[in-house]
């Protein structure tokens, strides 16, 4: 079975904010400035975004939430001590 940091998910936007170290409130003026100019497709280089009725969704791929499965191989991913100094957590977060 793979993981489920191989696979492509939506979040929300606190979670995409969380993930990227962006702030909610840059997501809410990137999407505000598509609106405005009528985009219907985010600019290049801009996150992936949709809406689900009155939810807004973007699109995560598998390397963002898990670097080590960019670079194919577990280099750096090796288990990882918890802050708090007990046990440890598996190197790419699970949402």
């Amino acid at each position: 079975m793979k993981d489920s940091n191989h696979i492509p998910r939506w979040v929300t936007a606190k979670e995409y904010a969380k993930i990227t170290g962006l702030s909610t409130q840059v997501l809410n003026n990137w999407r505000y400035e598509d609106r405005k100019n009528g985009r219907s497709e985010p600019r290049p280089g801009y996150p992936i975004y949709r809406r689900f009725g009155n939810c807004v969704r973007y699109f995560v791929e598998p390397e963002l939430l898990c670097p080590a499965l960019k670079t194919g191989h577990s280099e750096g991913a090796a288990v990882v001590r918890r802050k708090d100094g007990g046990g440890t957590e598996p190197p790419c977060p699970t949402l």
